[in-house]
């Protein structure tokens, strides 16, 4: 049911009243930001200070230290599976792919990637207010030229950020029913925002060529965008405090939706770094004390150095050497005297409670050691220096928590986009990947979507936004974070027996099956190089022992020819004759007659007796 433009008038007003506490706490915050500083009147008005001023940049630089320690770290996206089965797991993975994707692409656009901007407001206000634009879904109706082309091509959602002082929630007990979105437009960006054929657009060009006090296009109108489960409110008021203005002169929209949630992330934690700074004022005392310093440092630099005093009253007769590296004052005697003036010394006291200032603000705002490493760092060791930056982030978990919330949010409305808008989100792999028995290679195509699909292309994937949790943490990027995780993994897999897939899943180094596959190739090429590493230092020796077995095969060869050698004159042409030569040592040849012997031949025995 859409109510009345007056009803919606008042609840914004309303709505925006009750936060206003939050509203200047912003803006204080936004002023330490920019350094906008104005001495008070009293040192205003005193001369030796009047146009002189000297602010401080602690503020700033806590909140830029923590800004950029938190959002140098990557989200890793987590969506719970439903059950143990493989294909659950395989599925669960396509979509944490695809919505990376997006997400990886949308941080490309823009001059400050939109998770900076994320960590920033966390940081700053610990308060972070969006929209999540399904471009596909919101440029349907818009004609395709070019603009719209580019655009697409770019990216498929836009997170746009809005500064959390101008984004209020009216909320209930069950959760936000409504957000109201209050802020300063100029009459071009109305124009520029809803288009000429826009009815209340048209009034509001009709007022300005009439010459309307109030319309004109050098004033700023109070613009109000309200959106709860029923209705979608745009209207704009000509002029008034955007805090307390309950009109609406130019009404922009005013329709009932169907979306079947509230199309906005608003996560506020009421727990800025920066707030004790702005409630006890230590930023203006610190930049009034500056100041006093600063104004007497310079007053005391042009005092005089020296006195002269001469006769006449002026220097005439009085001139400086120049030549000599003293630059001594020379004059007449007689005429002149001179004399040296002490210097005037800064006041240490003054200069004390200025660093005890700065001190409380860095103290306050809990990024001291974050802003300040390098001077931590050149007096302390290596593991006290770790153990301080861990305190310090410790103590910024909450504002790290607002971050993390609000990108779970915001990715599990882009799948309610999705499963609304009845548009799938198409996605392409970065890298390949293995999960389970499937390979998925870099370039594959992902198409996330919520309706029912009969089909049996493996790269459909249909999620029940019913029954989805989401989950974002911000990966650590310091060695020493990234070494005590890896540390951790490895206790997981070695005394408790984990999976070893699972923790590189964890660790976000890349696919396992891809890893191990890599890793026995580059086993087997260590394994051949050092085979031929170990032949080429064993060929001198094998030579060796190859030359030894050749000297020893000839030797033999030799001994072995000189004995045929022998057997070939005993088995060669004389061998008949073989034993005749009693001169040589053989018998005689009765010798080898058969049943003779040397006694029958000769008739004598061995000692020379006759035989009978």
């Amino acid at each position: 049911m859409v109510e009345e433009l007056e009803y919606y008038a008042e609840m914004a007003t309303e709505v925006v009243q009750k936060n206003r506490d939050k509203v200047e706490l912003y803006l204080e915050i936004d002023r330490m930001m920019d350094c906008d500083y104005e001495n008070p009147r009293e040192l205003e008005e005193l001369s030796w200070i009047s146009g002189r001023k000297f602010v401080t940049t602690a503020p700033a630089d806590a909140a830029n230290a923590a800004t950029r320690a938190f959002a140098a770290r990557a989200p890793i996206l987590s969506v719970s599976p439903l059950s143990e089965e493989p294909e659950e797991y395989e599925r669960v993975e396509r979509m944490e792919t695809a919505l990376e994707w997006e997400f990886k692409r949308m941080n490309m656009i823009g001059k400050k990637p939109i998770h900076w901007q994320i960590v920033g407001d966390a940081m700053r206000y610990c308060k972070i207010a969006l929209q999540v634009e399904y471009l596909p879904y919101a440029l349907k109706k818009a004609k395709k030229d070019n603009r719209v082309k580019s655009i697409l091509r770019n990216a498929n959602f836009n997170w746009h950020r809005h500064h959390p002082g101008t984004v209020f929630t009216l909320e209930s007990q069950y959760g936000v029913e409504a957000v109201v979105k209050r802020g300063m437009y100029s009459p071009q960006q109305l124009i520029y925002k809803f288009g000429k054929e826009n009815p209340g657009v048209q009034q509001l060009m009709a007022d300005i060529e009439k010459g309307d006090h109030a319309a004109r296009l050098d004033n700023n109108f109070v613009f109000t965008d309200i959106t709860d489960w029923n209705a979608r409110v745009q209207f704009a008021a000509v002029s008034g405090n955007p805090d307390q203005s309950s009109s609406a002169n130019y009404e922009f929209r005013r329709e009932a939706h169907k979306i079947p949630f509230i199309p906005w992330v608003v996560v506020d934690h009421e727990d800025a770094i920066l707030k004790s700074v702005v409630d006890a004022e230590l930023w203006d005392n610190a930049n009034a004390i500056r100041t006093i310093v600063f104004s007497k440092a310079v007053t005391m630099a042009s005092n005089a150095k020296f006195w002269v005093l001469t006769t006449t009253g002026d220097l005439q007769g009085v001139e400086q050497d120049n030549t000599n590296p003293n630059q001594p004052m020379v004059g007449t005697l007689g005429q002149a005297q001179f004399g040296n003036l002490p210097p005037n010394q800064v006041d240490q006291q003054m200069a004390n409670i200025q660093n005890m200032a700065d001190s409380d603000i860095f103290r306050s705002s809990v990024a001291q050691v974050l802003a300040s490493a390098e001077t931590i760092g050149a007096t302390s060791t290596f593991s006290t220096v770790n153990a301080m930056l861990q305190a310090a982030l410790t103590q910024l978990v909450l504002a790290q928590t607002a971050a993390e919330r609000a990108e779970q949010l915001a990715f599990k409305q882009m799948l309610e986009w999705v499963d609304y808008s009845k548009i799938p989100l198409v996605a392409y792999r970065p890298n390949s990947k293995t999960v389970g028995e499937t390979v998925y290679n870099a370039g594959q195509e992902i198409t996330l979507t919520g309706q029912d699909y009969d089909g049996d292309d493996p790269n459909v994937t249909v999620f029940d936004i019913e029954s989805l949790y989401l989950d974002v943490k911000l990966q650590p990027k310091s060695i020493t974070d990234k070494q005590a995780e890896i540390t951790n993994g490895i206790n997981i897999v070695d005394r408790l027996g984990g999976s070893k897939e699972m923790v590189f899943d964890d660790l976000g180094l890349g696919d396992f099956k891809i890893h191990q596959e890599r890793r026995a190739i580059e086993d087997l090429f260590s394994a051949e190089i050092q085979a031929e590493q170990t032949r080429i230092l064993q060929k001198p020796e094998l030579e060796a022992q190859q030359m030894i077995q050749a000297q020893q095969q000839a030797q033999a060869q030799q001994i072995s020819a000189q004995n045929m050698a022998k057997r070939s004159r005993g088995n060669g042409q004389n061998a008949g004759s073989q034993g005749f030569d009693v001169r040589a040592g053989g018998n005689p040849p009765a010798a080898n007659t058969p049943g003779m012997g040397r006694e029958q031949v000769t008739g004598e025995s061995a000692t020379g007796e006759g035989l009978a």
